[in-house]
């Protein structure tokens, strides 16, 4: 009779151990505090075999569906999925930045665009009257002082060059 009630409190967490010992050796009465859902479960490197997803984590809120089986049976733990929705979700973030700034509805954007265009030409002829250019005729030395730094680094043709 102890070998087999033994065999039950492996299977229930550290906290009610003890609780549980005293039930049995006491009562008799290790039937009452038996959690069904670990009856049949088998830990091999770790890892839940039998997959039950459903009784913590992440899909305990969802309904009974085969899809989630299959997501289980693939990843092995709940850890691998946590650790892929990270990933995923983050290099999602770069994806729709890509496609808001490549396909976009020029009515929007024109009218901005237009703007920020002369306001590059306004500072790309500031810049050529303040920087210096050396023999080649390439804006060279722009920390002599804070003013050529700040107009260096907001014309377009300055970095144009570097290309």
């Amino acid at each position: 009779m102890y070998s087999n009630s033994l065999q039950i409190i492996l299977v229930l967490n550290t906290n009610q151990m003890i609780v549980q010992l005293i039930n049995i050796i006491y009562f008799g009465m290790w039937y009452k505090n038996f959690s069904k859902q670990s009856w049949n479960l088998r830990v091999w490197r770790k890892a839940n075999i039998l997959f039950n997803q459903d009784d913590i984590g992440m899909f305990k809120t969802k309904g009974v569906l085969r899809w989630k089986d299959t997501v289980f049976r693939m990843a092995r733990s709940e850890a691998c999925l946590r650790g892929f929705n990270f990933f995923f979700f983050a290099g999602m973030i770069g994806s729709f930045i890509w496609v808001k700034s490549n396909y976009y509805d020029p009515k929007y954007v024109a009218p901005k665009k237009v703007e920020s265009e002369k306001e590059l030409e306004r500072l790309d002829a500031e810049a050529d009257k303040i920087l210096f250019k050396n023999r080649l005729e390439a804006y060279s030395r722009p920390h002599r002082s804070l003013e050529d730094l700040i107009a260096f680094l907001s014309g377009s043709k300055t970095f144009d060059q570097f290309d």
